[in-house]
């Protein structure tokens, strides 16, 4: 059959790999912090001509500086690694968009995990569309 698009299986907006008996992602984002904080003051050049280049170029330097750390999801047929924590597949609960916060007319999302009766945050700031389909991606994958 030819003429169909071809389907995305895997995780889509980050480097995916299958495994033996699992999968990895790994991805650099910067923290959602921080993404809030550079929008921000990226808003705030629009007060202060003289200071707003200044503050930019300094967030800028900080970003690239935290982003020389790439976050790293490795699933085996027993644990999910997640940034070096591991836990056993039977604990973990799933993938989720942790919180999601609204900076005027920009939406960033941090993606999240649940762990026991406990929700954890990780991988820094996406636009909402990509982090749902990145949590449900690896939900589906999980199972």
């Amino acid at each position: 059959m030819s003429g169909f698009a071809k389907a995305e299986w895997g995780v889509p907006h980050v480097d995916f790999k299958r495994t033996d008996d699992g999968f990895i992602v790994s991805f650099k984002r910067p923290p959602a912090s921080v993404q809030k904080y550079a929008k921000e003051r990226f808003e705030a050049q629009n007060y202060n001509r003289t200071l707003g280049p200044a503050i930019v170029g300094a967030v800028s330097l900080g970003l690239g500086h935290i982003m020389k750390k790439a976050t790293t999801i490795i699933v085996t047929n027993d644990a999910v690694i997640i940034d070096n924590k591991k836990m056993s597949r039977d604990d973990f609960g799933g993938f989720c968009v942790y919180a999601t916060w609204q900076l005027n007319s920009d939406i960033i999302s941090v993606l999240g995990y649940s762990f026991g009766r406990q929700r954890f945050q990780f991988g820094g700031g996406w636009p909402e569309h990509k982090a749902i389909e990145i949590a449900s991606a690896l939900n589906a994958l999980m199972s």
